[in-house]
């Protein structure tokens, strides 16, 4: 009894309604819009700008840290002097490129500023490789990359290019440019970089270069494919924000069995019906409550409002608050197959995967 006010938020209105019991009418209803959060003309979320711009700075920043490494490479085996490294890139009209420099030291022996310059051109641009985890997740950039790669390989092959750096230099292809103006059309693979490094390396050992011995290979080698590392444990948590309730402890991880058996039960809590010839809302009890928490987790397809109606065995007559039934047809409950409770995902992911290594194991674990 009283004054009820209903809500209908979206993500660029928000739709109200109040009505009051005594009076049994409509107080008042309407709508507040207001802009969504993405760009009007591409649909972009607001956000890109500030995710790219940072994607930016994470990328130059482990660039600059590779950089670093190598040069300490250089100076350390003796390749050059500190004062003789920072003239080494302080060329003239007369100083060869290092795409040249990439095809003739597989034909002579470079000195060591020209080697110095190879070595840092390619641990500068390393080739592409993917990083993601989940391979079905498309995007479309990420298709463009693939066939420019694909593309390349194949005119490498057919062309009979020793490496990747005498295509770069000598095919017609790339002869306005070398590296990508936003088209990908000179992006290659890490891997393709790396058989190109392993080339030079044993061309130059095969020269007498004494700056291209197996170690410093193995050095430079690790050196260029180096990742920054992934964080885990205590790292890992510490990025976890604090719970904005206790303010002392972390933030529950969205995969945890606990958060997720937690959301299911929230969700029960505010589930409830009526039945015809009375409005009072009736809500499902714990015994309920308990048969479709454990239904839940028993399945891997997420459970309906149809099927925990079967399984509590609710009265025909029962509809439940905020399902849009059909007007037309009083007995029609087909909008309910619609509504779906929170599904535990993270849950079955974990139970299909220690199930496949250990099924005892996952016995143990799940109680």
């Amino acid at each position: 009894m009283g004054l009820h006010v209903g809500l209908d938020i979206g993500i660029a209105s928000v739709g109200w309604c109040a009505i009051d019991d005594a009076e049994k009418g409509i107080l008042g209803a309407g709508v507040r819009t207001f802009p969504k959060a993405e760009d009007p003309k591409t649909g972009a979320s607001l956000a890109l700008p500030r995710r790219l711009a940072r994607s930016a700075r994470r990328r130059l920043r482990r660039r600059r840290i590779r950089m670093a490494r190598l040069r300490e490479l250089i100076v350390s085996s003796g390749m050059l002097t500190p004062e003789a490294l920072e003239a080494a890139f302080v060329l003239d009209r007369s100083s060869k490129s290092p795409y040249e420099l990439r095809v003739v030291g597989l034909d002579r022996r470079l000195a060591s500023d020209e080697w110095a310059r190879v070595l840092s051109q390619l641990c500068k641009r390393r080739g592409y490789r993917s990083m993601k985890l989940d391979d079905s997740v498309k995007d479309d950039d990420e298709g463009v990359v693939k066939e420019a790669i694909a593309a390349n390989a194949s005119l490498m092959r057919e062309r009979g290019y020793r490496t990747v750096g005498e295509m770069l230099w000598r095919d017609e292809r790339f002869a306005q440019a070398q590296r990508n103006k936003g088209d990908y059309k000179g992006v290659v693979s890490r891997d393709l970089l790396l058989e190109e490094i392993a080339n030079l390396f044993a061309a130059q050992r095969g020269y007498d270069n004494p700056h291209a011995t197996a170690s410093i290979e193995a050095e430079y080698i690790g050196i260029l494919s180096w990742q920054a590392p992934i964080k885990e444990g205590d790292a890992l948590l510490e990025t976890v924000g604090l719970c904005s309730i206790d303010k002392v402890n972390r933030r529950i991880p969205l995969a945890c069995p606990t958060f997720e058996r937690f959301r299911i039960m929230d969700k029960l809590h505010n589930v409830r019906y009526t039945l015809s010839g009375g409005g009072t809302r009736h809500n499902l009890t714990d015994d309920q409550r308990c048969v479709v928490v454990d239904k839940v987790f028993e399945r891997v397809t997420p459970l309906t409002l149809a099927e925990l109606r079967t399984l509590c065995g609710l009265p025909q007559d029962a509809r439940f608050v905020g399902v849009r039934y059909g007007r037309a047809d009083a007995d029609d409950t087909s909008a309910e197959k619609k509504e779906r409770l929170p599904h535990p995902k993270a849950w079955h992911a974990m139970r299909k995967a220690v199930s496949a290594a250990s099924p005892a194991g996952w016995e143990a674990l799940s109680s």
